[in-house]
């Protein structure tokens, strides 16, 4: 997918918390199992996506239990349309290296 799949979706960033929650226990609890459900319709109507914190996701994902963390990234691949946003210090670098050269460029 490129940017242009973007066009006209709001951007929604979900804490890795609040996804597992969303993942594992939408069964157990009627509130997630709706709020799952309004997610997953918003992002096939292309009217949301939900980028991953990919760093964010490796992290928490690799203390859980194998069958959580394959719940848990599949629903952030569904909801994300495969795009990340870009780690906080990686946009301070590139931003610092934008001002010694000029020429760099990146998509922030």
């Amino acid at each position: 997918m490129d940017l242009n799949t973007l066009s006209g979706r709001t951007l929604i960033s979900l804490d890795q918390c609040f996804l597992s929650q969303l993942a594992i226990k939408h069964k157990r609890n009627t509130e997630f199992e709706v709020l799952l459900h309004a997610l997953l319709k918003a992002v096939n109507d292309k009217k949301i996506v939900c980028p991953a914190h990919a760093l964010e996701t490796k992290y928490e994902s690799m203390k859980m239990h194998p069958d959580n963390a394959r719940k848990v990234i599949k629903l952030q691949n569904n909801l994300s349309l495969g795009f990340a946003f870009h780690p906080f210090w990686d946009l301070v670098a590139w931003k610092m290296l934008k001002m010694v050269r000029p020429s760099f460029s990146f998509q922030d």
